[in-house]
């Protein structure tokens, strides 16, 4: 199947939007967050945010992804003192291996980089190697492993993180090749 950019739509996620995005949870995750925990999230989005430049920016982030007004994907992070946490991500199986978990991990990046957080982190579980390989593609490390952090089954966490504070030619590069995937 190919997909072109203009196929795609970056959007806030809406209290309409939970029962799709509970579907794909179940269908991507062991132990899916629910329903309530997506609500929270939409409902304390403006509650946190910061002023850059003089625009009052949020820090929590609640997208999804569509792919011609089907929504295949989504993303949910925060913005803490400089830092980002990458707090859940997804693509409905049936749309995986086509570039659009690139797509949402490119968007994430993006949202980071405007809140000017130049740490990202995230956890993913150990035997969740697909992931891993799409994180580190983008530069991420795996700097600790939470013990037994997931259940359902009981697994360790590895803690990954992209530092992008770099500058000048090594910032330009790493945002180059970070466009380029």
């Amino acid at each position: 199947m190919e997909i072109r950019e203009e196929d795609l739509k970056l959007r806030e996620m809406t209290e309409a939007d939970i029962p799709t995005i509970v579907e794909i949870e179940q269908e991507l995750f062991s132990l899916p967050w629910t329903t309530d925990i997506f609500l929270e999230e939409i409902a304390s989005r403006d509650q946190f945010y910061q002023v850059i430049n003089g625009k009052k920016l949020t820090c929590k982030h609640n997208y999804l992804l569509e792919l011609r007004g089907e929504i295949v994907g989504f993303f949910l992070g925060w913005a803490i003192y400089g830092e980002y946490s990458l707090m859940n991500i997804g693509v409905t199986k049936r749309y995986q291996n086509l570039g659009l978990g690139s797509f949402l991990l490119h968007q994430v990046i993006e949202k980071a980089l405007e809140l000017e957080c130049f740490d990202i982190y995230l956890e993913v579980r150990e035997s969740n190697i697909s992931a891993q390989k799409l994180y580190r593609k983008y530069g991420f490390k795996e700097i600790s492993i939470r013990k037994d952090y997931y259940f359902e089954p009981t697994e360790n966490a590895l803690v990954m993180r992209l530092d992008l504070d770099v500058s000048g030619e090594k910032m330009d590069a790493l945002l180059d090749e970070i466009l380029r995937v």
